[in-house]
């Protein structure tokens, strides 16, 4: 549907800014599709986030600000959601031998579960589906390009 429709307005000052209220708009709807599938599992979009970066590195685990690092909601607090991660027994933390302040995080069995579950639920190519393999690439392309 195209965003005049979605927003029910043609009035935008320019392309500029028809394209950044598009944006804005995408990446929320991303976000509440996402949200939507992960209630069933107890799973906050952020936590999900700190689960796919884990598996990504397994079975080396990383710690806390290497997650961070790779983190799409930078402004997360990510030792909390860790923690919530681990009450659900989907991570471990293990202090690092030579460094006491330094702690290492990786997934637990149940996590690749878990993850794997999500996979089925939530393919990738559900919103995706509407765009060859060239529009993605092109999408991918201008998003870097929009943020410099």
């Amino acid at each position: 549907m195209k965003i005049e429709e979605e927003l029910k307005t043609t009035n935008f000052t320019n392309e500029r800014h028809k394209a950044v209220l598009s944006v804005l708009f995408t990446a929320s709807w991303l976000e509440n599709y996402i949200n939507t599938h992960l209630k069933a599992f107890d799973l906050s979009h952020q936590q999900y986030n700190i689960l796919r970066i884990l598996k990504g590195s397994h079975p080396k685990a990383l710690s806390v600000i290497d997650i961070k690092a790779r983190m799409i909601d930078r402004m997360s607090n990510v030792s909390r959601l860790i923690e919530k991660l681990r009450q659900k027994d989907l991570v471990t933390r293990q202090e690092d031998s030579q460094d006491r302040r330094l702690v290492q995080i990786a997934l637990t069995p149940h996590a690749f579960v878990v993850i794997e579950e999500i996979a089925k639920k939530i393919p990738q190519q559900d919103f995706t589906e509407n765009l060859s393999i060239e529009e993605a690439k092109q999408l991918v392309e201008l998003l870097d390009k929009l943020r410099g």
